[in-house]
């Protein structure tokens, strides 16, 4: 380390004018350098400022001890790199097989998707083309029907399941209790439908499906009522899926009574039973002992 340490003398009128013109002029930090006063000279009767006889130590040892640290900080840094343990080939090779196999799983996974994706499409247009197939052909099946019925309707498609009988003669394919219409839509899908993934065709005519979903809705609540009062269930006539869904639908709410449907088609039905409280239970009689 360097010990020498330069002095320069001069005239200024402050310390710190000294020292700024010294730095300046040596492009040295400020902080380098001590001022000392040797003597005060006296302005002329006051006039003029006084004058200061300064010498200015420059010490180099800060210098060299600012570089030493930056060299000493720059030495550790890279010994701190240089100690990071260097990863092995194998070791290399492990992880670029692994980023490589993680890689062609997300592809795999990707491509896995994209093929599911298209199949779904082609699966739902095959099933479109297949329902709008049997619709048309429904159509067909039902203007021969009428034809040979000698009825003026005309059958009108009004959704993908649902078909509409509507004419001057719209009331005689109803029937008594609609036994005609559920009739004919259970023969239409006997000759229609060729696979039960498509649903189950309906049929309407004269608006008569709304007036018996109004009728089932009161029967499913007078019914309902009768079943709590008595406490005993009470088995309804049987009806078509339709029917008895409205049924269920109707009373799922209920908190007096549940429905169930039983027997077989054509004569499933349904049966209103009354929710038993067993808070509630009325002490039976006491019979009196035979004798």
């Amino acid at each position: 380390m360097n010990t020498n340490i330069k002095k320069i003398n001069l005239e200024a009128s402050s310390v710190e004018d000294a020292i700024r013109r010294v730095a300046s002029e040596l492009d040295v930090p400020e902080s380098y350098l001590q001022a000392k006063i040797i003597s005060e000279g006296k302005g002329f009767f006051g006039l003029f400022g006084k004058k200061l006889q300064l010498e200015i130590t420059v010490n180099p040892n800060h210098i060299e001890t600012e570089k030493t640290e930056k060299t000493e900080k720059t030495t550790k840094k890279s010994k701190t790199i240089k100690e990071k343990p260097e990863k092995t080939e194998k070791q290399e090779k492990q992880e670029k097989k692994e980023k490589q196999e993680k890689q062609d799983k997300k592809e795999k996974i990707e491509k896995i998707e994209k093929i599911e994706k298209q199949e779904k499409l082609i699966d739902s247009d095959e099933e479109a083309k297949l329902k709008s197939i049997v619709m048309n052909n429904s159509i067909v099946f039902l203007d021969e029907l009428i034809k040979k019925m000698d009825l003026n309707i005309s059958a009108q498609i009004m959704d993908n399941h649902f078909i509409s009988l509507d004419g001057e003669d719209a009331a005689i394919v109803v029937g008594k209790y609609g036994d005609t219409l559920k009739a004919t839509e259970y023969i239409l899908n006997l000759c229609v439908r060729e696979t039960k993934d498509i649903p189950r065709i309906r049929l309407d005519s004269d608006g008569y499906r709304d007036r018996r979903t109004s009728n089932l809705q009161r029967l499913a609540v007078s019914t309902a009522r009768k079943a709590a009062e008595r406490g005993i269930p009470i088995k309804l006539e049987p009806m078509a899926s339709w029917e008895r869904r409205i049924i269920h639908i109707t009373l799922q709410d209920n908190p007096k009574v549940f429905t169930e449907s039983i027997g077989e088609s054509p004569e499933r039905k349904v049966v209103v039973m009354p929710k038993v409280n067993h808070n509630e239970t009325r002490a039976r009689p006491r019979r009196r002992p035979r004798r």
